[in-house]
């Protein structure tokens, strides 16, 4: 289940920088640059926040709800997830380099439970993983989380987005670990533009995922898996994450809790 969220989710939201592959430039469709916009966000003055994001697989015709709990001061962070009909609940605590999976196949059943090691788990880049001291680590930065650097950032200008006006950031890249080339498109609502929670930065709205990546074949949970799939193949992929809210804050720090 780590894995599938990996792919699913990693294309957009964790660090894409580019690596040692080639970039496949037929994926770039990148807009026209427009000179003198803002500088992309860098959120250094959140270390927490809340976000509920769906997750549009539009290639494999698939959406996942995700609940996204962020907290930099303890070193955590928490997945809270609906896909396939199952909850799945993930909880990230850098202070003991654990990833806690717990899996509500069905509302009769009991939840599964299960750890994995951070360094060996892949799903570790949804949060990110700094190397600290020995076999130390820490969250990701929020900028990084969101690969929110400025190395071929391209700014494209106002468009609307949801009824909202949103400023584009475009960017066309290669990740090594999945081959993938993509380009991600970022958008961020105006900072005057009013907001539930009276924040007068930008705030995320809507990022894009579009290109090609090597990766094993789709399954569902329960559909048969021929054993002789064991190579990866290469595959258009094309995503779509609606942010339908991103709170600077997290007002229930239970989320982070390991479940008794």
């Amino acid at each position: 289940m780590i894995a599938l969220l990996t792919i699913t989710l990693l294309l957009a939201t964790a660090e894409v920088n580019s690596q040692t592959g080639t970039l496949d430039q037929s994926v770039c469709r990148l807009p026209a640059e427009v000179p003198n916009g803002p500088a992309v966000p860098q959120f250094d003055n959140i270390d927490h926040f809340e976000a509920y994001i769906e997750c549009n697989m539009k290639d494999i015709g698939e959406t996942i709800e995700v609940k996204e709990y962020y907290d930099s001061k303890e070193d955590r962070g928490t997945l809270d997830t609906i896909q396939y009909g199952q909850g799945i609940y993930l909880i990230y605590d850098y202070s003991v380099m654990q990833i806690y999976e717990i899996v509500q196949r069905t509302a009769n059943e009991n939840p599964v439970c299960r750890t994995q090691a951070m360094q060996s788990a892949a799903q570790n880049g949804v949060f990110g993983l700094n190397p600290g001291t020995g076999t130390s680590g820490h969250i990701f930065s929020v900028a990084q989380m969101f690969n929110l650097g400025t190395t071929g950032m391209r700014y494209a200008g106002v468009e609307t987005v949801r009824g909202m006006p949103v400023h584009r950031f475009s960017l066309c890249t290669y990740w090594d670990q999945w081959q993938a080339s993509i380009q991600a498109d970022y958008y961020f609502s105006l900072p005057d533009y009013p907001n539930p929670y009276a924040w007068t930065n930008m705030i995320p709205v809507r990022i894009t995922a579009t290109g090609k990546a090597t990766g094993p074949p789709h399954h569902r949970p329960g559909d048969p898996v021929n054993p002789s799939e064991v190579t990866w193949t290469e595959h258009p992929f094309d995503h779509t994450y609606e942010i339908f809210f991103f709170k600077p804050y997290v007002n229930d720090r239970t989320v982070f809790d390991i479940p008794a």
